[in-house]
């Protein structure tokens, strides 16, 4: 829980974010209704709750994004992100919006200090090393 505190005093804070919003917490939660279905590694479909919506402002316009905060990867990550990268690109192309999806792992978050949702985009995709971040940032 405290990861997601911490994140959303960031985007909140974050320039560039125009809104967010918390999605929810578990499958379990009867008032969550977004959810993205994704095959299990055993086949079975699952319902896979993101935890975040991120509106971000850029030159080119708002870009919309899903994201996922994670402590740890457990099984059937990778099948999850796969789905919301799909659920992304298909929402993208029937409204012409932009929409991505991007993973924020703890480690990587709680161990710099990030100006902007752009440069934890950045670090996250590799355009920007973890290194430079914590030299030039409060060190962890």
């Amino acid at each position: 829980r405290h990861g997601q505190v911490d994140f959303a005093n960031f985007v909140d804070a974050a320039a560039d974010v125009d809104r967010f919003a918390a999605l929810g917490t578990t499958e379990q939660d009867a008032n969550i209704k977004f959810r993205i279905d994704y095959i299990k590694s055993s086949g079975a479909r699952g319902f896979y709750y993101p935890d975040w919506n991120v509106i971000q402002g850029t030159e080119n316009g708002e870009v919309g994004w899903i994201v996922e905060t994670k402590g740890r990867e457990w099984e059937g990550t990778a099948n999850k992100d796969a789905a919301a990268i799909a659920w992304c690109a298909g929402i993208s192309s029937r409204t012409g919006e932009d929409w991505r999806y991007i993973r924020v792992n703890q480690p990587l978050f709680e161990g710099a200090k990030f100006d902007s949702f752009q440069e934890l985009i950045d670090v996250i995709e590799g355009r920007v090393g973890q290194a430079a971040l914590l030299q030039a940032g409060d060190s962890p």
